[in-house]
């Protein structure tokens, strides 16, 4: 029904500005802030994907703040061995452990690198191949 109702406002914008259809568009902007049907009508398609985005994005930024969350609170909770010597103190810092990094200012653990995955091998082989026979 709101979409109908959407249709019938456009038809009447174009017949407002004699068929002009940047004319057209500035009357639909302008009864969009009054007619909140008209919105609803003219998005309602789009809102069926919108809707599921924002309700995944939000989701997962939730799970990866619990995530965090847990993992901080273990981290916390594990009894982390005191150097017994200012040396061995000094090894540890060179050797990386539990040291912060550029870019990383939370101080965890850098994520390993992904090895590429056999599909994206195969790929990179077929245009090496590709390359070779147009070169021969």
């Amino acid at each position: 029904m709101a979409i109908e109702y959407a249709e019938e406002k456009v038809a009447e914008a174009l017949e407002k500005a004699q068929g002009n259809k940047a004319i057209a568009r500035q009357y639909l902007v302008e009864w969009i802030h009054r007619d909140h049907k008209l919105l609803l009508g003219l998005t309602a398609l789009h809102m069926k994907g919108i809707i599921p985005f924002w309700v995944e994005r939000v989701d997962a930024k939730q799970k990866i703040a619990e995530a965090v969350d847990k993992k901080t609170a273990d981290s916390v909770n594990k009894t982390v061995q005191k150097p017994k010597t200012f040396g061995e103190d000094m090894l540890r810092t060179f050797a990386g452990q539990g040291t912060a990094q550029f870019g990383l200012e939370t101080g965890s653990v850098p994520l390993r690198k992904k090895n590429a995955s056999q599909t994206h091998i195969d790929a990179i082989n077929l245009i090496v191949s590709k390359n070779k026979t147009k070169q021969d």
